[in-house]
């Protein structure tokens, strides 16, 4: 147990820049304009004269209040260490060229994971001494789990920085051209799927795919239930995907292409109106956002293809980037984003001791977009219908994606010691089973995507998620407000549970069932009025090469999923 609480906690420290588990610990909204906030260097010496101080304490008798008071400091200056390595992450991916903020981000990243075992080990001593119960009646009994907190071995934190290291070779990679992207990037995977494996087996796993579905996302199901769906999403929801593919023709991309906008600010005014008809909540957190300047939205192609939502504790304050083109899809993506950004702002952050679930946070952004198709003849008045048809394509491609890679990468982790051509080979034999067709270079599609390189084994979340999400819209379709209250009810429940079990709070079905993909597959179906033949699936994926028929089919998709592919790659992923 000690071995896996260590590694959950310095977790949390590890990956506190894309997957905010490391939460504040306030409701309250700061007041501080992001363009007055600033970046400097943490001073490490403030954190270790309050830890002394509070170490101190532990020896002495009747000092309870002091105590409580010196532990209260020690949780301020990691919410200031938090909140410096976000700003600084934030300026890198604004620049990745910047070759100081990168040097910068990675002393950050080494700094958070040595003081937050630090921290972690004080947490510790003051939990099994005679101040525990003291501890434990205010903060609450998750926090117990600490008391086993081991201090992370020398080998542990260096692979922990060989990890971070080849994750930033990666960011600077992606600027090569691509004749040398793609033999560089897969040098860097293979070398990271061993630093992986070698982690997993130094907290007693025999492979890395059940160590991060257990200990980096806290999944309350296992990578044999994702199995499972793999072969549901292939059976009922890739059918439909395919089907809706062939609605796209070139008459959809002239207008998806023609779409522009003048910047960020035009960007968030033609959003604002529809936050106010669904809810006071969202338009409140919307101004909020607004009026502090708490987003990074405009067009500048140094930044990192990349769009988040993440947490300045120290300023209580969400923050959301992205790396826009001025494209349809900045819109659809802010979107997105505001459905992360929301969450933030109704509920705070959690303490750092609890870990928040991935699942649970990606249904708050794919239902919000879902609910929006509503407003899109207001937001797009002469695209509607063309935006409508591809954000259903994206929710779709989101559970087949999820699935695709999900699947992809456990196959990787479970045979470490794979060739990066024999990583690519994989992939491509793979995306065949989902119906997706990569002829030439778009084999190498899996590289263009961060989440494998900086989040490895999380896109089975936007698969999962992306299901629920359609089940709350598909309320939404027979009872508007329903629909709505469904989400919020939804979203109050904050990340901080399951998604099996947030789901059944709102009384909503369990994704990982057979049935449950079935119904959702056939009612999306049903409302984009395809005609979609489960049976004949099944023959073309026993007999692509079989017929002349099929195969020009299986070319004319494949052709058209490149076009599709080359609006996403543009824009990359969220």
């Amino acid at each position: 147990m000690s071995r896996a609480v260590r590694r959950a906690a310095y977790l949390l420290a590890a990956v506190l820049f894309f997957f905010p588990a490391v939460r504040g610990y306030a409701a309250e909204h700061g007041t501080v304009d992001y363009r007055d906030m600033v970046y400097e260097r943490y001073d490490t010496e403030d954190f270790y004269e309050k830890q002394e101080e509070a170490e101190r304490l532990l020896l002495e008798e009747g000092r309870e209040a002091e105590l409580l008071a010196a532990y209260d400091a020690l949780v301020s200056e990691i919410s200031e260490l938090e909140t410096l390595y976000v700003l600084c992450q934030n300026a890198y991916y604004r620049d990745v060229s910047n070759s100081w903020y990168r040097e910068e981000s990675e002393w950050m990243y080494e700094c958070v994971n040595t003081i937050y075992d630090e921290f972690l080990q004080t947490v510790s001593r003051i939990l099994n001494s005679d101040y525990g119960e003291l501890l434990l009646a205010r903060e609450g009994e998750e926090l117990s789990w600490y008391a086993e907190y081991e201090a992370m071995t020398q080998e542990e934190l260096d692979l922990a920085m060989r990890e971070q290291q080849l994750t930033a070779d990666y960011d600077q990679a992606l600027l090569l051209e691509e004749e040398n992207r793609y033999e560089r990037i897969g040098e860097i995977f293979v070398e990271l799927v061993g630093v992986r494996t070698e982690t997993a087996a130094e907290y007693g796993y025999d492979n890395y795919a059940d160590y991060a579905y257990e200990l980096i996302y806290s999944r309350d199901y296992t990578t044999r239930d994702a199995a499972y769906l793999y072969s549901y999403v292939k059976e009922y929801v890739v059918p439909v995907y395919l089907e809706l593919i062939q609605c796209f023709d070139s008459s959809v991309f002239d207008a998806l292409d023609s779409f522009s906008y003048g910047g960020e600010e035009e960007l968030l005014d033609r959003l604002e109106p529809c936050m106010e008809r669904i809810s006071e909540e969202l338009s409140e957190a919307y101004s909020y956002m607004r009026e502090y300047h708490l987003y990074d939205w405009d067009v500048d192609e140094r930044k990192m293809s990349i769009g988040y939502t993440t947490y300045l504790p120290l300023y209580q304050a969400p923050f959301t980037f992205n790396a826009s083109d001025g494209s349809f899809y900045d819109v659809t993506t802010m979107i997105h984003e505001f459905g992360h950004y929301n969450e933030f702002y109704q509920n705070g952050q959690t303490k750092y001791y609890q870990i928040d679930s991935i699942d649970v946070s990606e249904v708050h952004s794919q239902a919000l977009e879902l609910l929006f198709l509503s407003y899109y003849p207001d937001i797009f008045p002469e695209i509607a219908d063309e935006v409508t048809l591809y954000t259903l394509y994206a929710v779709l491609s989101g559970i087949v994606d999820g699935c695709l890679y999900d699947e992809f990468q456990y196959e990787v982790y479970m045979n470490p010691q794979m060739t990066a051509q024999e990583i690519t080979d994989r992939y491509r034999e793979l995306a065949a089973e989902y119906g997706i067709e990569l002829p030439g270079s778009m084999a190498y599609q899996w590289m263009e995507v961060p989440h494998t390189f900086h989040q490895p084994m999380y896109y089975i979340s936007y698969a999962v998620s992306a299901a629920a999400a359609l089940e709350i819209w598909e309320v939404s379709l027979e009872d508007r407000q329903a629909g709505i209250d469904t989400y919020l009810e939804f979203v109050d429940l904050g990340c901080n549970t399951g998604i099996r079990t947030a789901l059944g709070s709102c009384g909503l079905s369990n994704v990982l069932l057979e049935d449950t993909i079935r119904g959702i597959a056939e009612s999306t179906a049903e409302y984009l009025g395809l005609d979609v033949e489960y049976e004949e699936w099944e023959e073309e994926r026993g007999s692509a090469a079989g017929t002349p028929q099929i195969l020009l089919r299986i070319l004319m998709m494949a052709a058209v999923m490149l076009m599709l592919y080359g609006i996403r790659r543009s824009r990359r992923y969220r």
